[in-house]
């Protein structure tokens, strides 16, 4: 009986409860984003992937300073408002929709025209230009999209971005295989611009329903205590060193992948095969050994306003016990996945995908599970303590560290020189993280005494 009464008790947390609904929700859309994978490589192919994922990053820059940034801005500065019991949710989701939509407008004023010149000198692959200009044309809609997420986490209520994922994913398949249907009808092929319109469609989509249930649930805002100049000053304060982190990172990572197929050239294979094994290794193997991080993420995501929150009302043993239970789950999932894809690797790439490279890919990068997991969940337990710029140093030793191994091992060894960089730079990020968590609470608790 006891323990059904914890159970429920646990069940009851807005903390587990959150995650288990994000997880679940999660989880289902990406089976269906594996189904879909299935069927992209089979009508695009490897190199089709390939070019599909190089110009991802480009609108990758824009999502993590006009998105990403405000998102997990506007979660914290909610939770902490609500913890000093100062209800200021609709104003800060009001200026973020604006600020986020102004930087949109911003990146897409300057990157539109210059798409043929990027594509040309930065991504050196022409035929990414149709696809990028159509990718850009998703920033306002994955804006509105994040701003929406980021007010529903910091109020502690996630069934709608859940639901919203699936949402997303739902008009993705839906547009793009009747997108495919009318072109096999018409014996024409299927182009990755075709593709990146099903995903302007499914983040119009996601927008519309979150529109829907703003609306339909919206009360009366409290009274404004801060002038919206303020407001924005706050949410500025708190984007600024996320926006400047996440760009920072994310145009290392867009040099990584221009790099990744150029250095594979350089060790000796030619620009299909470049293409095809950068496919292969970021549309294949990759997504096996994310999927599983659809739990950390979900934490990591709902860690940020609670520990916020707490360290505002200055219940460090609550922030502890979130901490200690959030490592030791993601400590078991990553060792459990790491024998899984380790074992089943090779099955899972013949099975799903009919590439025996997936499957080797998958059973190498089984490695960095338990480092990558850990990572995770660490980094959005430092972002609720307000350690965003350690958060950004750390990611940014990483990032070098698998730079450098693009650069000087992938033109000797090929792919399994990014491979063992990666698994280094995991590594010592998950180090990193747990070193300066643990600092961090023996610090508060050496200050309580």
């Amino acid at each position: 009986m006891q323990s059904k009464s914890l159970l429920k008790q646990s069940l009851k947390n807005p903390l587990v409860h959150g995650t288990i609904v994000l997880t679940a929700v999660g989880l289902f859309t990406r089976v269906m984003g594996f189904l879909f994978r299935m069927f992209l490589s089979a009508v695009i192919g490897e190199e089709g992937m390939g070019i599909y994922h190089l110009a991802l990053p480009v609108t990758g820059i824009c999502m993590s300073v006009a998105a990403m940034s405000i998102q997990t801005a506007l979660s914290r500065l909610i939770a902490a408002f609500s913890t000093m019991k100062q209800c200021q949710d609709v104003f800060l989701l009001r200026v973020s929709l604006i600020l986020s939509l102004s930087l949109a407008g911003l990146f897409l004023l300057i990157l539109y025209p210059a798409s043929r010149w990027i594509c040309e000198h930065i991504l050196h692959e022409p035929r990414c230009l149709d696809l990028l200009r159509m990718l850009l044309l998703s920033l306002p809609f994955s804006c509105i999209h994040s701003c929406f997420c980021g007010y529903y986490y910091g109020t502690n209520q996630t069934r709608h971005p859940a639901f919203s994922q699936l949402t997303e994913q739902s008009a993705r398949m839906g547009s793009i295989f009747l997108i495919w249907f009318v072109r096999t009808g018409q014996n024409q092929p299927m182009s990755l611009t075709d593709i990146a319109a099903g995903s302007v469609i499914s983040e119009m989509a996601a927008c519309l329903y979150l529109g829907i249930c703003y609306g339909w649930e919206r009360q009366k805002p409290d009274s404004q205590i801060l002038s919206y100049g303020q407001i924005l000053r706050q949410l500025a304060s708190t984007a600024l060193p996320l926006g400047t982190n996440r760009l920072c990172m994310t145009l290392l990572q867009t040099v990584e992948s221009i790099l990744i197929p150029i250095q594979l050239r350089t060790y000796g294979l030619d620009h299909a095969g470049s293409l095809s094994m950068f496919g292969v290794l970021t549309g294949m193997a990759l997504p096996f050994i994310m999927f599983p991080s659809t739990l950390t993420h979900s934490a990591s995501v709902l860690l940020t306003p609670k520990i916020a929150s707490d360290s505002a009302s200055g219940s460090h043993e609550q922030i502890k016990k979130a901490t200690d239970a959030a490592i030791s789950l993601c400590l078991w999932m990553g060792i459990f996945c790491f024998l899984f894809f380790f074992l089943a690797g090779p099955t899972l790439g013949l099975l799903f995908f009919q590439s025996a490279l997936a499957g080797t890919y998958i059973r190498m990068l089984s490695w960095i599970c338990p480092f990558l997991y850990l990572s995770i969940t660490a980094a959005g337990i430092l972002n609720g303590m307000g350690k965003m710029t350690v958060v950004f140093i750390h990611s940014l030793i990483a990032i070098l560290l698998r730079t450098a191994s693009v650069f000087f091992l992938v033109p000797r060894i090929g792919m399994n020189g990014y491979l063992a960089g990666l698994l280094t730079s995991q590594l010592v990020l998950c180090l990193l993280h747990l070193y300066e968590i643990r600092r961090t609470q023996k610090g508060a608790a050496d200050f309580r005494h």
